[in-house]
């Protein structure tokens, strides 16, 4: 569940289809999911749906590089793996930052070298994404052994502030 508003959430499930086959397709996807959740779908059970998006993955996006030629990439568009949680909102926002550092005074004062600054740029925004793409990838990898999987969910359950610390990961 991520916040929207004060007053709104957007809820998202996301599944295994080799480990978990919902009974419906279609706009039926998410309530048949829910019935998964019985505890989130009774607080659900009064709720407006404001939307009825329903949206399927493999969602990773790769790129070659975030600088070529005249071309700048920041956020999503420089590559990612999971734009549900809004990650890429803040990756975007420190890449801006990098932009502005590195690439605006060449720019604006149409002095230097525009390739190096781009060299720089982009440089710097790998680190930005790295430690993200770490962790997610790690996510990503873990789900190809459906037992390991389901011990690190049991031992994240029984320890949450590990859990929040992982999580807390991407958020730096």
């Amino acid at each position: 569940m991520t916040p929207v508003s004060e007053t709104s959430i957007n809820v998202s499930l996301l599944w295994d289809a080799k480990r978990y086959k919902p009974e419906h397709g279609g706009k039926k996807l998410f309530c048949s999911m829910l019935n998964e959740f019985p505890e989130l779908q009774d607080r659900l059970k009064n709720a407006d749906v404001l939307d009825e998006s329903v949206a399927k993955g493999p969602l990773y996006q790769k790129t070659l590089g975030v600088a070529n030629g005249k071309i700048l990439l920041i956020g999503d568009a420089a590559g990612f793996f999971d734009p549900i949680t809004g990650e890429g909102i803040g990756i975007a926002a420190r890449q801006a930052l990098l932009l502005e550092k590195y690439v605006e005074p060449v720019l604006k004062e149409n002095s230097g070298n525009l390739v190096k600054a781009m060299f720089d740029y982009s440089r710097a925004s790998a680190q930005i994404y790295r430690r993200y793409q770490i962790m997610t990838s790690l996510v990503l990898l873990l789900r190809l052994w459906p037992k390991l999987t389901d011990g690190v969910i049991q031992v994240l359950h029984s320890f949450p502030a590990l859990f929040q610390k992982l999580l807390s990961v991407n958020m730096r």
